[in-house]
């Protein structure tokens, strides 16, 4: 147990297959950083699917689309991670959303955290408490950035340009903002080539915007380092958001 805190159930869910052990690496450093230890609840909403129900809901050539991980045919699930990426419906991932928030709020975790940074316009979840959605988190830091820098550079770090229409779309209906520069790196994980995009640009604000990217230890600030900017990572700013919601003496909620 932390001297400051008692550790916190936290729900996770990840939109792929698990188990997910760089992402609840990453959680606990996040939340240690702001001296909270961690009890990690995952639920991942492609588990137990077959590989015939994992094809019927790839993303179609046009479709919106998430990217996720999953196992391949054949592969031994107790072995490890996932190591399979395809993308799949937006709309069939966002669906399986609900459900998998309410079997953790029924574990007994504090809130949940949903690991993934892309908007969700067909979204509509009911939950007793609070669910953290990092895309919405890092457009409520942009909008108070837009307010008085309506023409801001945001630069965006993703997986190569499959979402990028999808992304623009979802920022362009932002009613604040219309005179922001988006500018993206497709590069991922790889921060020399990160740097190498968006350093030209000179951004006011970075975001690495697909959720599994750069999650190495120091990595979004060594980026940030870089380009001399903020850069925030989605877990980044779902935990910071996260913390907003939590009491003074905040307890872990009992199972």
């Amino acid at each position: 147990m932390n001297g400051n805190h008692p550790p916190l159930r936290i729900g996770f869910v990840s939109l792929g297959q698990g188990p997910r052990p760089d992402l609840e690496a990453l959680h606990n450093r996040l939340f240690a950083a702001h001296g909270f230890e961690i009890v990690p609840v995952w639920e991942h909403v492609l588990d137990k699917l077959t590989a015939t129900e994992l094809q019927a809901i790839e993303a179609g050539a046009e479709a919106p689309a998430i990217r996720a991980l999953h196992h391949g045919a054949g592969s031994d699930r107790a072995v490890g991670p996932p190591g399979t990426n395809t993308w799949f419906d937006r709309e069939a991932l966002t669906g399986r959303l609900g459900a998998a928030i309410s079997r953790l709020e029924d574990k007994g975790v504090t809130l949940t955290i949903v690991c993934a940074a892309e908007m969700l316009p067909a979204l509509d979840i009911r939950s007793r408490l609070p669910v953290i959605f990092p895309a919405y988190a890092m457009t409520a830091q942009t909008e108070m950035l837009a307010r008085t820098t309506p023409a801001a550079r945001i630069g965006f770090v993703v997986y190569g340009d499959r979402q990028r229409r999808q992304q623009v779309e979802g920022w362009r209906s932002q009613p604040w903002a219309g005179e922001l520069s988006l500018h993206f790196s497709g590069a991922g994980s790889d921060i020399d080539a990160i740097v190498g995009d968006l350093a030209p640009v000179r951004p006011d604000l970075v975001f690495i915007w697909a959720y599994g990217a750069a999650t190495g230890p120091g990595a979004a600030e060594q980026i940030s380092r870089r380009l001399g900017v903020p850069v925030v990572s989605a877990a980044m700013a779902a935990v910071r958001m996260a913390l907003s919601f939590l009491p003074a003496g905040a307890e872990q909620a009992s199972s």
